[in-house]
């Protein structure tokens, strides 16, 4: 009875410090923009993803192509602190400078600094040459694009792969709604992209994460692992998105796309500003 119980206790304690280091993450990260898709996923939710992240990239170089739930900071804070696996490294790239800002400045705080870089970039535009392309884990939680019939999702997820190498492993987080029509067609697209594409899908588990969402906050997304096969030339691989495929990208309540968003002291403003296409280290 007493052994029962100390395990108990043991288990009881190591959940609170994971849920502890989470909650520094959490309080870390800048606070989303809707109209950009950006929506967090519940504490619960978000706290048995990143178990279940840790484990299929561990050991692993991983890009993630956006991260505004803050994933990767997550997995490598709970990493640096011995919770769960430990990736080799991670790479994020988002759009959003007070995303980027954030993973620098809490990685450093912390003393973790040399497992997890930032870098700002829109997926509309190529990838800098500068980024290595030997990652062998993909993660993204993108915009579903359920206004473009998915193509929001499978630009995130093709910028992604174009990072990876054969028999590398991806992440996608995608919604499914037996109600919502769109749901099951932005499904369809995107797993006929991933075939296309040379991946296999190895699995998905459906209906696994609740976000703050005010206008459907039912809402759930689930998880798809695929694997890269074979590599594959992509149809914008080192070209700019067309800015006529953009309609709609982030929903029918974005009528134009920044090319980021910047802090101010009171916020973000957007930044429209799209030259040539440079590295932003």
């Amino acid at each position: 009875m007493l052994a029962e119980k100390l395990r108990d206790i043991g288990e009881i304690t190591r959940l609170k410090e994971k849920l502890n280091a989470i909650s520094e993450v959490i309080y870390n990260r800048p606070s989303p923009i809707r109209k950009y898709d950006q929506i967090h996923m519940r504490v619960g939710d978000f706290t048995q993803h990143i178990e279940l992240i840790a484990g299929l990239m561990a050991n692993r170089q991983a890009v993630f192509m956006g991260d505004g739930d803050s994933t990767a900071l997550a997995v490598c804070y709970l990493s640096h602190l011995d919770l769960i696996p430990t990736p080799q490294h991670c790479t994020v790239l988002d759009f959003d400078e007070r995303i980027v800002r954030s993973i620098r400045r809490f990685s450093h705080e912390f003393g973790f600094q040399d497992r997890i870089d930032a870098h700002l970039y829109n997926v509309v535009d190529p990838l800098p040459e500068s980024l290595s392309r030997s990652h062998d884990f993909f993660y993204t939680n993108p915009p579903y694009g359920s206004a473009n019939a998915g193509f929001s999702a499978i630009a995130f997820i093709s910028r992604s792969l174009e990072l990876c190498l054969r028999g590398s492993t991806g992440c996608v987080i995608l919604p499914y709604d037996a109600n919502l029509p769109w749901t099951k067609t932005v499904l369809l697209n995107v797993q006929r992209f991933l075939l296309e594409s040379n991946l296999i899908i190895r699995g998905m588990i459906s209906m696994l994460h609740l976000y703050h969402l005010d206008d459907n906050p039912n809402l759930r997304s689930g998880t798809i692992i695929a694997e890269v096969v074979e590599k594959k030339e992509l149809m914008y691989q080192g070209k700019r998105i067309p800015f006529g495929k953009l309609k709609n990208f982030y929903g029918r309540s974005t009528t134009s796309m920044p090319r980021y968003i910047r802090p101010t002291m009171d916020g973000y403003k957007e930044d429209y500003e799209w030259g040539e296409v440079e590295a932003r280290k």
